[in-house]
């Protein structure tokens, strides 16, 4: 029986060690350039909260508003580009779609895990000129 018991035990300890440890909270990242404040955050796939990038797919949620107002800006056409950092590699660029109040959410896949630089480009209506700004991200298994 007591064989039994420490087995049981070192199984629990050796599993518990292997379990996937729970992530720290993602805040989310902010630039201002241009008059605007972005503010950025991933969404990994199959979640609805806000986590770490994983490779595979993802979705980037910006946050757009006027720096001087704060008002939100809902009227931009948004780009997203992740660029590998190593290996050097373009990623393929997706527009995203206004979710009201600022917020867009564009789809972001990620191919492998390793660090990115996802460039984010605004158009903004009314004959203000676009915005482009860098965000880092790296993706994990």
């Amino acid at each position: 029986m007591r064989r039994c018991h420490r087995l049981t035990l070192g199984a629990a300890l050796l599993l518990a060690g292997c379990a996937p440890k729970p992530s720290a909270p993602v805040r989310p990242v902010t630039q201002t350039v241009g008059g605007l404040t972005i503010q950025m955050t991933t969404i990994p796939a199959q979640a609805t909260t806000p986590g770490p990038p994983h490779s595979g797919d993802n979705t980037l949620s910006l946050t757009l508003t006027d720096a001087a107002t704060g008002a939100p800006v809902g009227d931009a056409n948004v780009t997203v580009t992740p660029n590998m950092l190593a290996p050097r590699e373009q990623g393929a660029t997706n527009s995203g779609r206004a979710q009201g109040n600022g917020v867009y959410q564009v789809p972001l896949r990620l191919p492998i895990a390793t660090k990115y630089d996802v460039e984010v480009q605004i158009e903004r209506r009314g004959g203000l000129p676009p915005v482009t700004v860098s965000f880092p991200l790296e993706a994990t298994h």
